[in-house]
């Protein structure tokens, strides 16, 4: 996609084109990411890029760097009231001289300095989260070079709370999942079917949050691809927004009577005072948490984060041990019954890796331990990080213990503890 030559009046659609690469990082699980704030990062450090590097990085911003550089200065400056949005730029050792000099160049309110400790790094990122994400998705040590976070947050409460219902009214697959979903009552200017070029016929509720923050849900029929589903949500968030778009919302009377998310229901009203045509809604929706970390994102292709990390690495003063770098994005969100919350976190990570020793002849000699019959175990404190009279306190004092007779099935490589215990047994 050529980027824009002019500066644009308003930069959704760019955003919006950059989130599609961040949902096909992410894959097709229950997920959600922070387009904004990746899309941020990239935008701060673009200057620093050249050649035809620079020329990759316009192409995924959509725009030239200096005018995506310009815009994530203003944007940080002045958030929009319902977000809240900070940058961090740490450093340990010889900063180089072009790299110095992009850092003075941030806006004042962006935070910068040497390599912070862990704790404090952690402390930054509760802060700046609303206290959503607890700690950093990356480990600082010693090593650590340069560390880059943009951090987003939003809290926003509904204009009015949604109603609560038996989820045997929504219907489907996920009636027997849950308990009580959510009810929301509109009349006029509907807005819960739309056509899209994406996704086709589509159902859609839209929540205004307080403070000027909407929440768009897409609902496509059963046979679209997820990825055409996200696309066709990002097209009706720029519909509602008021933006360029291809989707257009459907009225009432111009909907078929079923569709794949709906049901129309017609009465006729008597001796009923007002307009001849009446137009209401009901959309019925579940609440929904989900918490999301990517870990990978230099490899993820279009997302700029490779092309950001060789131009820092291209002013960066070489190590001689060696650089390596990460990129990261942990994200969590909540929609309820009273509003919409979430946070996300954005980071690149630049260590000096110790080169591997040459190689040397050794003798291995392995003792194999086989626990085949019962054993016991104890779970002990560690006091190595408390220092005076806790330390004193807290040192091997036994938390847990347990005598083991029956093992059990182990689970499988990479399974969350929330997938571990949804495979427990039920109680009956």
């Amino acid at each position: 996609m050529p980027f824009a030559k002019t500066a644009p009046k308003n930069y959704g659609d760019l955003v919006a084109a950059y989130a599609l690469r961040l949902h096909a990082a992410a894959g097709e699980q229950h997920h959600v990411i922070s387009p904004l704030g990746a899309w941020l990062l990239v935008a701060l450090t673009a200057p620093l890029a050249s050649g035809s590097g620079r020329e990759r990085l316009e192409n995924v911003l959509g725009c030239n760097a200096e005018t995506a550089r310009r815009a994530a200065d203003e944007m940080l400056e002045n958030p929009h009231p319902a977000l809240a949005l900070a940058f961090a730029a740490w450093y340990r050792g010889d900063f180089g001289e072009g790299l110095d000099a992009w850092r003075r160049a941030l806006p004042p309110c962006a935070t910068t300095g040497s390599m912070p400790t862990q704790a404090e790094a952690n402390a930054w990122a509760r802060e700046q989260t609303r206290g959503q994400i607890e700690s950093m998705p990356v480990q600082i040590s010693d090593d650590s070079r340069l560390l880059l976070a943009t951090a987003v947050a939003t809290e926003v409460q509904w204009e009015r709370a949604f109603d609560l219902v038996p989820a045997a009214e929504l219907g489907g697959p996920w009636a027997t999942r849950v308990n009580r979903v959510m009810r929301r009552h509109q009349e006029g200017n509907l807005s819960v079917v739309a056509h899209t070029e994406a996704a086709g016929f589509v159902g859609v509720s839209r929540e205004c949050g307080r403070g000027g923050l909407d929440v768009i849900t897409v609902i496509a029929a059963p046979d679209v691809q997820p990825a055409r589903v996200i696309a066709a949500a990002y097209d009706i968030a720029a519909l509602s927004a008021g933006l360029p778009s291809t989707a257009a919302f459907i009225n009432a009377f111009d909907l078929p009577i079923t569709g794949h998310a709906w049901v129309v229901r017609e009465r006729v009203l008597t001796n009923f005072r007002g307009p001849q045509r009446i137009e209401k809604s009901e959309v019925t929706i579940p609440a929904w948490i989900a918490e999301t970390k990517l870990e990978d994102l230099i490899a993820a292709p279009g997302t700029g984060l490779a092309e950001i990390v060789r131009a820092i690495l291209g002013q960066l003063p070489p190590d001689p041990r060696g650089d390596g770098a990460g990129a990261t994005q942990v994200a969590r969100a909540r929609f309820d019954t009273n509003g919409f919350s979430a946070a996300a976190l954005t980071i690149v990570h630049l260590i000096g890796s110790m080169m591997p020793p040459p190689p040397r002849q050794v003798i291995e000699r392995t003792v194999e331990v086989r626990f085949d019959r019962p054993f016991a175990v104890v779970a002990a404190t560690n006091a190595d990080r408390i220092s005076g009279e806790g330390g004193v306190l807290w040192r091997g004092l036994p938390a847990f213990g347990a005598w083991v007779t029956e093992p059990m099935e182990p689970s499988e490589p990479d399974e969350t503890e929330e997938d571990w215990l949804s495979n427990l047994p039920k109680e009956s």
